[in-house]
Order: structure tokens, then sequence, then C-alpha cells
């Protein structure tokens, strides 16, 4: 099965604010003017996960691209046109591309914006499913279940419109990145308003 795997990354705030979930600020809420700064730690355990999975990074960008949820109208912002990382394998089965993206519903509600890590993977099995999951887990890197998305039409109808480069988002360049898998104490990355 062609699918995207999608975890819910353990930290305690948003992707590009620093309210905890279920709270809301001008940033998450998406007013205009207001400059969104990426969770680092979020960015450094993709990192980890995308190295712990021998991938390849990448420069990776974030694009808005239109919400697959009914309820919640707009925008999504992911780097799955722009992979942080692609060609990683476990246990000898090829995982495709790793990247980032925000959860938009919080409870079936649209005011989400958790960090998600996930994978494309073209030939999803259950074993290889349970060893990435385990993995994952063992690294202290996830929180919850895995959502699995078969990657067929409706996904791919849901993006018929052409995804639009974030100018206002942060520019993950892997070589920078890479230095954030062995920093503890790690400030939120500056914006590139590009």
């Amino acid at each position: 099965m062609d699918a995207v795997v999608k975890y819910r990354i353990k930290v305690d705030t948003k992707l590009f604010c620093s309210c905890f979930e279920g709270e809301t600020c001008p940033v998450c809420r998406r007013i205009a003017g207001m400059l969104p700064m990426i969770n680092s730690e979020a960015l450094r355990k993709t990192i980890i996960a995308a190295t712990k999975i021998k991938c390849k990074l990448s420069f990776s960008s974030f694009y808005r691209i239109g919400s697959v949820n009914s309820r919640a109208a707009g925008f999504v912002r992911s780097t799955c046109f722009s992979p942080i990382g692609e060609n990683g394998s476990l246990e000898g089965k090829k995982i495709d591309t790793i990247y980032l993206e925000e959860d938009i519903e919080y409870h079936g509600e649209p005011c989400g914006g958790m960090p998600l890590l996930c994978f494309r993977i073209s030939e999803l099995s259950d074993s290889l499913l349970d060893g990435l999951t385990s993995l994952l887990r063992k690294e202290g890197l996830i929180s919850g279940k895995p959502t699995v998305v078969e990657y067929g039409e409706d996904i791919i109808s849901s993006l018929n419109a052409e995804p639009e480069l974030d100018m206002c988002m942060v520019h993950i360049d892997p070589y920078t990145a890479e230095q954030l898998h062995s920093i503890k104490d790690i400030q939120p990355l500056p914006i590139d308003v590009g």
C-alpha cells in the first residue's frame, strides 16, 4: 500500500508558536502580519528520525497546501513537496521521504498546529509500520498512535491546487539542521522572510 504515516511529535508547544495544545494566539489563528517561529525541538526530533532511518537530508521549505479536512478551512503548512529527508530505509525496507507538517485539528476542531512527523512509504507493510513506530518510541520522538493515510486519488485530488511556497516561513538547510541533532538547549529559529 502506498501511504503516508503521520505521528504526533512529542513536544509541548505548537509547530509555529509557543502555544500549548488547545490555546490560541495571533500566530496560530493566522492573523495577517504575525510571523511564526518554528518549534526547534520538533525540527530537532525530525532530524533525529531522518538520521535513524538513514535518510539523505535535503534543503527544505514549508508550502501552503489545501486542507484535506472539510471542517478546517484554509491551508496546512507542510514540507511534503520539499521533504527534509529522502531515500531512507528500515530493516531493508524503503522509506521514500520524511517531512514535517502541522496538525490543523484539536479534538475535531480546526485550531491545532501541533507538529506531525510524516513518512511517505510506497510499500507499507504491518511489519514496517510496527518497526518504525517502535524505533520512534524508543528514541522518545513521538506520542500516541500513528495515523495511516492511503496515498490515493482522494489525497492527490485534494492537493490539485498548485502548492504555494510560504515566503514567511523558515527554510531548512540540512547542513545547519544536522547540528541540531546534538544540541540540548535550543532557542527558536528565526524566520527567513526571503
